[in-house]
Formats: C-alpha cells, structure tokens, sequence
C-alpha cells in the first residue's frame, strides 16, 4: 500500500530544498497585532514584516470586476464590520471598506508588491472561490514581472494543478489541514483532501501544514524528506517544540528567536 499511495502523490521537493530564502520564520497575514490595530494582511501589517526582515504569508482573491486584493476570509464583515462575499463585491465597492482597528483600506495586489519589493520573501496563498481559475490566472499575469521570491500555496489541489498547467516554473505547495470534520464538502472529496490524493495533477513543492495536526501524509512524506512548512504557530514555545519537524514556521502574534 506504501509505494502504491507514495509514488503517484509524493512531493516533489527537488526545487523546494535549494531556495534557502523559503526556509525560516514568515508572518501569517503579515506582522499584524492581535488587537488588529495592525490589521493583518494590511500593507502596515506586511511593513512591520519587512522591517524586521521577516518574510510574509498572504492571501489573494479576486473582486467582482477581476481586480486581486489580500483578503483571508470570504465574508468582509469580521475584518470590516460590512457583511458580503468580497468576490461578489466590485473594485469600488472593495475601496470603500476600512479594515477594523487600523482603518486601512484592503490593499490590492499590485500595492502590496511595490512595497515589498524584493526586500523579503513571499507566500501568496489562492483562496478557494467560485472563480478559482480566472482568479488564479488574474493572480498570475500580475506576479509574472515580479522580481522578488515567492512560492504560491493553496488548500484546493484543483487549484494547484491549474498552477502547474500555468505556472510551471513557480513553486507551489499544498496546505494541509484536518479535513475529515469538514461537512460542507462529501466524504470523498473529504478523503483527497485529508489524503492528499490529488498531488499527481498537482505535483506541490512542499506540503504546509496546521501545526496543531500533523497528518500520517506529513509524516510519511517528511520520511521521505519531503520539505515542510507548518502554520499558524502562535508562540515561541510551541515553535521550539516544532524545532526538526519542518523547515520553515508561519508564525503570528509573537516576535521568534533566532536559531
């Protein structure tokens, strides 16, 4: 069953393990507060980041009218107190909303690149929407004259194997977390996604995983030495005890110690 289940969905981490600026310590929505007078994912959030030279992991979706802002969640109303799917909202309407706490608008792609600007990795994480590919092309034609190093991440294998088609030369990696529980999906697509039966269309990097649930495909895989990221660790503490068990942390709220 081993080599059955390993050959066809291994990760493929042959480009992964060379890139020494994806290993290490990256912010989760950037550098943000827990009060979110720092808004996460906020170009203030992603300038403390750089500031302290941390590397940055970040979320992309698309607007109604196809222009790509970093959002996490689906719904504006926790980050916004303004209730809507922020896909179904257009560009206008998007520049409206002040995130809660900073006041900050939701930054576009594009604004959050010319910050950045080379000075710190990133991971752009491609958010599972009913557009996913036109938001998934959208996000690639922008990121095609960036300069700088990124890999992208995703949830959804359907996703990843869009990027493969498309991308190819990008590294891309596949989050992982408990999936079993999850009833807006059936119990098949349950299983890929917990099993990560998938990765054969998809061929991810590396795998990134929920640090509170280590899966027996991390596992094996890591056996294997496939390169690991885990996420989103909240303290020093809990980093410490990660020591060995990946390569690379997305960390929040907490500043980590240098190793």
């Amino acid at each position: 069953f081993s080599i059955v289940f390993f050959v066809p969905n291994r990760v493929r981490n042959g480009r992964a393990k060379y890139k020494h600026w994806l290993k290490g310590h990256f912010c989760h929505r950037g550098l943000y507060t827990k009060d979110q007078r720092v808004s996460e994912n906020s170009l203030g959030a992603f300038a403390r980041s750089i500031d302290l030279g941390y590397g940055i992991e970040l979320d992309v979706q698309l607007s109604l009218d196809g222009k790509v802002y970093v959002f996490h969640d689906d719904d504006t109303l926790r980050m916004t107190g303004v209730s809507g799917i922020l896909e179904e909202k257009t560009s206008d309407e998007i520049n409206q909303l002040r995130l809660i706490g900073s006041g900050e608008k939701i930054p576009l792609l594009s604004e959050v690149l010319t910050l950045v600007s080379d000075k710190v990795p990133m991971l752009v994480e491609l958010k599972t929407t009913k557009r996913k590919e036109v938001s998934a092309k959208a996000v690639i034609a922008i990121m095609k004259d960036y300069r700088g190093d990124y890999a992208y991440c995703s949830f959804d294998p359907l996703i990843l194997g869009f990027l493969y088609a498309n991308a190819p030369k990008q590294l891309r990696g596949l989050n992982m977390e408990y999936s079993l529980d999850k009833k807006q999906f059936n119990w098949l697509t349950r299983i890929i996604l917990q099993f990560a039966l998938l990765n054969f269309t998809s061929k991810p990097d590396y795998l990134s995983v929920d640090y509170t649930h280590v899966p027996f495909v991390y596992k094996f895989w890591r056996s294997f030495g496939a390169f690991g990221m885990k996420w989103a660790v909240p303290s020093q503490e809990e980093d410490d005890e990660l020591f060995g068990s990946c390569e690379t942390v997305i960390f929040e709220l907490y500043l980590p110690r240098q190793r």
